[in-house]
Protein backbone atom coordinates (compact mmCIF):
# COMPACT_ATOMS: atom_id res chain seq x y z
CA UNK A 1 0.00 0.00 0.00
CA UNK A 2 0.69 3.90 -0.90
CA UNK A 3 1.86 5.27 2.42
CA UNK A 4 2.00 9.12 2.21
CA UNK A 5 5.40 10.93 3.19
CA UNK A 6 4.93 14.59 3.52
CA UNK A 7 7.83 17.14 3.26
CA UNK A 8 6.83 20.70 5.03
CA UNK A 9 7.87 23.04 2.19
CA UNK A 10 4.64 23.66 0.15
CA UNK A 11 5.32 27.16 -1.51
CA UNK A 12 5.61 26.73 -5.60
CA UNK A 13 9.36 26.76 -5.13
CA UNK A 14 9.21 23.64 -2.86
CA UNK A 15 7.05 22.14 -4.73
CA UNK A 16 9.10 23.16 -8.00
CA UNK A 17 12.02 21.81 -6.40
CA UNK A 18 10.18 18.15 -5.19
CA UNK A 19 9.76 17.93 -9.16
CA UNK A 20 6.12 18.87 -9.02
CA UNK A 21 5.03 21.30 -12.00
CA UNK A 22 2.56 23.70 -11.17
CA UNK A 23 0.16 24.36 -13.80
CA UNK A 24 -1.90 27.74 -12.61
CA UNK A 25 -5.68 27.54 -13.81
CA UNK A 26 -9.21 26.15 -13.07
CA UNK A 27 -9.59 22.65 -14.89
CA UNK A 28 -12.12 20.70 -17.22
CA UNK A 29 -12.34 17.15 -17.90
CA UNK A 30 -11.72 16.85 -21.67
CA UNK A 31 -11.40 13.13 -21.57
CA UNK A 32 -10.72 10.47 -19.13
CA UNK A 33 -7.02 11.06 -19.80
CA UNK A 34 -6.13 14.95 -20.25
CA UNK A 35 -7.86 18.17 -18.42
CA UNK A 36 -8.15 21.10 -20.03
CA UNK A 37 -6.61 24.03 -18.26
CA UNK A 38 -7.49 27.15 -18.19
CA UNK A 39 -5.24 30.06 -16.87
CA UNK A 40 -5.90 33.77 -15.41
CA UNK A 41 -5.27 35.24 -18.98
CA UNK A 42 -7.99 32.91 -20.74
CA UNK A 43 -5.06 31.30 -22.05
CA UNK A 44 -5.39 26.70 -22.57
CA UNK A 45 -3.11 23.92 -21.54
CA UNK A 46 -4.20 20.44 -22.19
CA UNK A 47 -2.13 17.82 -19.63
CA UNK A 48 -2.45 13.76 -19.67
CA UNK A 49 -2.14 11.50 -16.96
CA UNK A 50 -3.68 8.11 -16.35
CA UNK A 51 -4.28 8.47 -12.95
CA UNK A 52 -6.59 12.05 -11.28
CA UNK A 53 -6.44 12.46 -7.70
CA UNK A 54 -8.99 15.77 -7.18
CA UNK A 55 -8.27 17.19 -3.80
CA UNK A 56 -10.73 19.96 -3.66
CA UNK A 57 -11.74 19.89 0.08
CA UNK A 58 -11.28 18.42 3.03
CA UNK A 59 -13.73 15.77 3.09
CA UNK A 60 -13.63 13.48 0.18
CA UNK A 61 -16.08 14.32 -2.49
CA UNK A 62 -16.62 14.70 -6.27
CA UNK A 63 -17.21 18.51 -7.26
CA UNK A 64 -18.84 19.83 -10.36
CA UNK A 65 -15.75 20.00 -12.78
CA UNK A 66 -17.05 19.34 -16.04
CA UNK A 67 -16.27 15.92 -17.63
CA UNK A 68 -15.32 14.78 -14.25
CA UNK A 69 -18.21 12.05 -13.69
CA UNK A 70 -16.85 10.03 -17.54
CA UNK A 71 -13.15 10.36 -15.45
CA UNK A 72 -12.33 7.57 -13.52
CA UNK A 73 -10.30 9.89 -10.63
CA UNK A 74 -9.58 9.32 -6.92
CA UNK A 75 -10.28 11.23 -4.17
CA UNK A 76 -7.54 12.09 -1.10
CA UNK A 77 -8.76 9.09 0.85
CA UNK A 78 -8.20 6.57 -2.34
CA UNK A 79 -5.14 7.66 -3.01
CA UNK A 80 -3.64 6.79 0.00
CA UNK A 81 -4.69 3.30 -0.26
CA UNK A 82 -3.40 2.70 -4.20
CA UNK A 83 -1.36 -0.32 -4.21
CA UNK A 84 1.38 1.42 -6.13
CA UNK A 85 2.35 4.89 -7.15
CA UNK A 86 1.30 5.58 -10.82
CA UNK A 87 4.12 6.51 -13.46
CA UNK A 88 2.36 9.95 -13.60
CA UNK A 89 -0.39 11.24 -12.28
CA UNK A 90 -2.49 15.28 -12.38
CA UNK A 91 -3.30 16.49 -8.90
CA UNK A 92 -6.40 18.89 -9.35
CA UNK A 93 -6.38 21.29 -6.01
CA UNK A 94 -3.42 23.02 -4.92
CA UNK A 95 -4.13 23.35 -1.45
CA UNK A 96 -3.25 21.65 1.77
CA UNK A 97 -4.24 17.80 0.69
CA UNK A 98 -3.47 18.94 -3.17
CA UNK A 99 -0.12 19.58 -2.14
CA UNK A 100 0.57 16.91 0.05
CA UNK A 101 -0.66 13.99 -2.03
CA UNK A 102 1.49 15.91 -4.61
CA UNK A 103 4.42 15.76 -2.39
CA UNK A 104 3.98 12.13 -1.30
CA UNK A 105 3.65 10.96 -4.87
CA UNK A 106 6.94 12.68 -6.14
CA UNK A 107 8.85 11.40 -3.38
CA UNK A 108 7.66 7.92 -4.67
CA UNK A 109 9.12 8.80 -8.11
CA UNK A 110 5.39 9.92 -9.96
CA UNK A 111 5.83 12.05 -12.71
CA UNK A 112 3.23 14.67 -10.52
CA UNK A 113 1.24 17.54 -12.23
CA UNK A 114 -0.25 19.60 -9.67
CA UNK A 115 -3.45 21.90 -10.83
CA UNK A 116 -5.34 25.12 -9.38
CA UNK A 117 -5.92 28.56 -9.06
CA UNK A 118 -3.36 29.06 -6.51
CA UNK A 119 -0.99 27.01 -4.25
CA UNK A 120 -2.45 27.29 -0.75
CA UNK A 121 -4.89 29.99 -0.34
Amino acid sequence: KVVAHVKGNESPDGLASAGIELVWGTATFESPTSLLVTGRGGNTTTISAKKFIVCTGSVPSTPSIRGIRSTPHWTHTDALFADSPPKSLIVVGAGPLGCEMAQAYADMGTNVTLVGPSVLP
